[in-house]
C-alpha cells in the first residue's frame, strides 16, 4: 500500500492533467451523448419521464431494455477510457496528446471489452435486482418514490432492511468477480490479448491475489467515501465562511457564489482524480508484480 501512495505521489501533476483533460472530453462528447439517448429513448417510447418511476418504467420497457445497455456501455467506456489514459502515463510516460493517440488507436478493443464487462455485470446484477424489485417494489408502490426518500415512513424503513442482505450479497459478488477481472484493461491496452479472452487471462493471473485485491478495492473505496466526506466537510465550512452579511449587494453576493462555484469545481476535480488515480495506481502495482514489463508482448491495433 505504501509503494502505491508513492507510485501515486510521484505521477500526481500528471493524474490530476489527465483527469481535468478527461473530463472535460467526457463532459463535451459521451455526456451529451447519453442525454441524447435517454431522451430519444423516451420521446419514442410515447411517455413523459416526469418523476423516477416513469423513468423505472421506461427503462424496464423493451425500448428501454434496448437504450440501457447501450447508455450503461458508454459510462463504462467513459470511465474505463479515463482509467486507461492515467495507465499509459504511469506506464509509458507519455504527453496527453501522446496518451490519446494511442488510446485512439485501441478503441475498438477497448469498446469490445466494454461490452463484454457490461455482459457479465448484468448477468451478476439481473437475478439478485430481481429478487430485490420483488421485496422492495409491493411495500413502495403508492407513492412516487421522492416521498419515501424525504419522508421515510416505516413501510419503506422495511422494505430497505429486507432487501439489505440481498445488497450485501450482490456487492460481496461484484467485488469477487471484478477482483479476477481487474487486470483486464492492462491487457488490452499492453498486450495482443484478445477482448474476451482478457477476463479469463485476467481471472489466472490475479490467481493467489484475489483476497488481496479484494481488500485493496474495499480499502480504495472506503478511502474515497472518507474524502470526499471531508473535503465537502471543508468545503461547506469555506462556503458558510464567505457568505456575506445581509446588507451586502447583489455584486458581492454573485462574486461570492461564483467563488464558491469555482472551488466546488475544483474540490471535485481533485476527488475524482485521486479516486482513479488511485484506481490506477493500485491496478498498475498489480499488474507489474504479476506480468514484468519484459515480458509483455507488444500490442496490437486490432479487435
Amino acid at each position: 500500500m505504501r509503494q502505491i501512495f508513492m507510485t501515486f505521489h510521484k505521477h500526481s501533476l500528471a493524474i490530476f492533467a489527465t483527469h481535468v483533460a478527461m473530463s472535460v472530453l467526457i463532459a463535451l462528447i459521451i455526456t451529451p451523448i447519453c442525454l441524447w439517448g435517454i431522451r430519444l429513448g423516451v420521446s419514442l417510447s410515447g411517455g413523459a419521464a416526469l418523476t423516477d418511476l416513469d423513468i423505472a418504467r421506461f427503462l424496464l420497457s423493451p425500448l428501454g431494455l434496448v437504450v440501457a445497455p447501450v447508455i450503461g456501455a458508454l459510462i463504462v467506456t467513459a470511465v474505463m477510457l479515463e482509467l486507461a489514459a492515467m495507465l499509459v502515463v504511469m506506464r509509458r510516460g507519455d504527453t496527453l496528446g501522446q496518451t490519446l493517440r494511442f488510446l485512439a488507436g485501441r478503441l475498438p478493443r477497448m469498446l469490445r471489452f466494454a461490452g463484454e464487462l457490461i455482459l457479465r455485470v448484468s448477468v451478476i446484477v439481473v437475478p439478485f435486482a430481481a429478487v430485490i424489485a420483488l421485496v422492495v417494489l409491493p411495500q413502495i408502490k403508492e407513492f412516487d418514490i421522492n416521498y419515501y426518500l424525504t419522508f421515510r415512513p416505516t413501510e419503506f424503513t422495511r422494505a430497505l432492511l429486507m432487501a439489505a442482505p440481498v445488497a450485501l450479497a450482490l456487492l460481496g459478488t461484484l467485488i469477487w468477480c471484478l477482483s479476477g477481472w481487474v487486470l483486464g484493461l492492462p491487457l488490452i491496452l499492453f498486450t495482443d490479448t484478445p477482448a474476451k479472452a482478457c477476463f479469463g487471462k485476467s481471472a489466472d493471473m490475479t490467481k493467489g491475489h484475489r483476497l488481496s485485491v479484494c481488500l485493496t478495492l474495499v480499502s480504495w473505496a472506503t478511502l474515497m467515501v472518507l474524502v470526499a466526506a471531508a473535503v465537502s466537510f471543508g468545503m461547506r465550512a469555506i462556503i458558510i465562511g464567505l457568505m456575506p452579511p445581509i446588507t451586502a449587494g447583489l455584486l458581492v453576493v454573485s462574486l461570492l457564489a461564483l467563488v464558491a462555484l469555482v472551488l466546488w469545481s475544483l474540490a471535485n476535480l481533485l476527488i475524482g482524480a485521486i479516486g482513479v488515480g488511485l484506481l490506477a495506481t493500485s491496478i498498475d502495482a498489480l499488474f507489474r508484480r504479476v506480468m514484468p514489463l519484459r515480458s509483455m508482448q507488444r500490442p496490437v491495433h486490432g479487435v
